[in-house]
């Protein structure tokens, strides 16, 4: 499946998801390798060169697994968005030690794709599914001396969808763009105060009723906003400006 670039002004079509995902998964990422294809002079931001994408302490060859589950739907099994987006993004916290004035201070840390000063959390407290495309979480914000500034709300929409599966229907691979908005209280209603882009690409193998391999990619794109990404987008090209590769293995739990 060919990439899909930036956001687009086109909303997402309805992907033909295989049964064989319906159920309850222990799914376990690895962090295999890291990519800056136009420089890392496009990715000056700590959430591209500090670990990874998810989290400053995701080192190569580091370890993260959750729970991810999928539903019967009326065109075959549909992600239970809510649920596995909540525990994505609450696997990925690892624990980072900073030196302060009292002495070294520690909190599980992780990163949203939100290239601004904001983005660095500890824990999304709740995530709501309007639909298919769009989603609303609440986070424990921190500060980069770690912290906790309080909880900010995000809100995230799924701009584009593709996905493709093998003729003899025991692979199956998915890619959609997402687009997560930072929102802060302005003195008349909620205004956006950081933007990121990032697309996801899964790819599932059946290897029998119990088990599924694969891999995962996630590609990060500038958006045209105040700051460092801002003044880089035009150059980027619509480019990927880094990308975290991740090999998955996956098991069924019991319902």
């Amino acid at each position: 499946v060919k990439t899909l670039g930036p956001a687009g002004p086109l909303g997402p079509p309805d992907v033909a998801v295989p049964e064989w995902l319906e159920g309850k998964w222990s799914a376990t990422y690895i962090l295999q390798q890291t990519a800056f294809p136009l420089t890392k002079d496009f990715a000056q931001f700590k959430q591209l060169l500090a670990g990874s994408i998810r989290s400053p302490s995701d080192a190569l060859g580091e370890q993260t697994t959750m729970t991810m589950r999928w539903i019967a739907g009326a065109k075959g099994a549909e992600e239970d968005t809510a649920a596995n987006l909540k525990s994505y993004y609450n696997a990925f916290p690892k624990e980072l030690t900073l030196e302060s004035s009292k002495g070294p201070r520690s909190r599980l840390v992780a990163w949203m794709p939100i290239l601004t000063q904001r983005g660095i959390y500890e824990k999304v407290n709740s995530v709501t599914a309007g639909d298919r495309n769009n989603f609303r979480m609440i986070v424990k914000e921190i500060a980069p001396d770690l912290t906790v500034v309080g909880t900010a709300p995000l809100e995230g929409v799924v701009v584009n969808r593709k996905g493709e599966s093998s003729a003899d229907g025991n692979a199956f691979i998915i890619t959609q763009l997402y687009r997560i908005k930072r929102l802060s209280q302005g003195k008349v209603k909620m205004v956006e105060t950081g933007t990121g882009d990032t697309e996801v690409v899964t790819a599932y193998i059946k290897k029998g009723d119990n088990e599924i391999v694969g891999k995962h990619r996630v590609l990060v794109y500038l958006v045209p906003f105040a700051g460092p990404a801002g003044d880089k987008y035009a150059d980027s090209d619509g480019g990927a400006v880094a990308i975290y590769d991740y090999s998955l293995t996956m098991k069924r739990e019991q319902e």
